[in-house]
């Protein structure tokens, strides 16, 4: 019977030598001197296999260590610029009095620029209504808006130098209240 297993396991030799790379395919070896190769082969694969276990989990806590620093390091700066938003809050508060008579006169500066910038506004606007007027004038009937010589300037054009006038008055005041 020892001899009907001799061909099968030859068999078997022949099909795992195939299979094998060339470090465990010697020829002359017997199975079971095979199993013993890829049975250390196996261990030491299975060591390497726990050691890159051991990196992968090495590497991922380094990285929430990571991740962990990184958040401190956010929390502590915004904690800095809090302290800073705190001390600044400190030092306005001990101007503040003098600095809320200083804002009171720059809101009344500011007030008053701010009416005169709104009549200019109008004036412009009205100055711009009349303009756009003066041209379509002069579009359907060049004639009548143009001055003669003798006859001087027409009535749009003395409105317009009207609205021009009031708008450098106006522009002088907002000078003169800027530099106040």
């Amino acid at each position: 019977d020892a001899s009907n297993f001799e061909p099968v396991e030859e068999v078997v030799l022949q099909a795992l030598r195939s299979e094998l790379p060339e470090k465990l395919s010697v020829p002359g070896q017997t199975l079971s001197e095979i199993l013993e190769i890829m049975e250390s082969e196996k261990k030491q694969v299975a060591a390497e296999l726990r050691e890159d276990q051991e990196q992968v989990q090495a590497w991922q806590k380094a990285k929430e260590l990571s991740q962990s620093l990184e958040h401190l390091e956010e929390h502590q700066g915004l904690l800095r610029k809090r302290h800073l938003q705190v001390e600044q809050e400190r030092k306005l508060e001990g101007q503040g009095l003098s600095d809320l008579e200083d804002l009171r006169a720059e809101a009344a500066a500011l007030k008053v620029e701010n009416q005169l910038l709104n009549r200019q506004q109008v004036e412009w606007r009205r100055s711009q209504s009349l303009m756009l007027r003066l041209a379509e004038e002069m579009q359907k009937n060049p004639s009548q808006v143009e001055a003669v010589a003798d006859e001087g300037p027409t009535a749009a054009e003395l409105e317009l130098r009207k609205v021009l006038q009031s708008n450098r008055d106006l522009q002088q005041q907002i000078e003169k209240t800027q530099k106040e």
